[in-house]
C-alpha cells in the first residue's frame, strides 16, 4: 500500500479539491491547504476509515504518541518538556516552534508528510 498516495487521495473530499497535486507532502495542512479545527477532526476520521488507525487530535502534535496534554502544555502554552517531546519526533520542527508556542502555532507546522509518517508508524506497530 502506498500510504502517501492513499492519504492524499483521502484528503481530496475533506478540502473539496479535485487533484492530489493540490495536496503535496510538504504542504502545511493549515497554511497551504486551509485546514481548521473541524478539518482535523475529519482528517482523524479519514485515517480511521482508510487505514484502521485510531488517533486523537493531540496525537498529531506528538507524532502519534499517547501523551497527556499536561505533559506538553502549561497554561495552554507549549512547555519545555512538550517542546522536547515534539522535537524528538519531528526534529525539523525545532526551528519552527519554541517553548511558549500556542496549539495554533503548533498545528500550523503540521504537514501532510508529518501525518503520513504517523500513519506509517502506526501501521508498522500493528504488524
Amino acid at each position: 500500500m502506498n500510504v502517501e498516495l492513499e492519504f492524499r487521495k483521502a484528503l481530496l473530499p475533506v478540502f473539496s479539491l479535485e487533484s492530489i497535486e493540490e495536496i503535496l507532502p510538504e504542504h502545511s495542512l493549515v497554511d497551504d491547504i486551509g485546514a481548521d479545527s473541524l478539518d482535523f477532526v475529519e482528517i482523524i476520521y479519514v485515517i480511521e476509515q482508510n487505514f484502521g488507525i485510531s488517533l486523537k487530535t493531540s496525537q498529531i502534535l506528538t507524532g502519534g504518541e499517547k501523551i497527556s496534554n499536561e505533559d506538553i502544555f502549561e497554561d495552554g502554552l507549549l512547555s519545555e518538556k512538550g517542546f522536547e517531546i515534539i522535537c524528538k519526533k519531528f526534529p525539523e520542527k525545532a526551528q519552527l516552534i519554541m517553548p511558549g508556542s500556542t496549539k495554533i502555532d503548533l498545528f500550523r507546522t503540521i504537514t501532510v508528510s508529518d501525518i503520513i509518517k504517523i500513519i506509517e508508524q502506526k501501521l508498522d506497530e500493528a504488524v
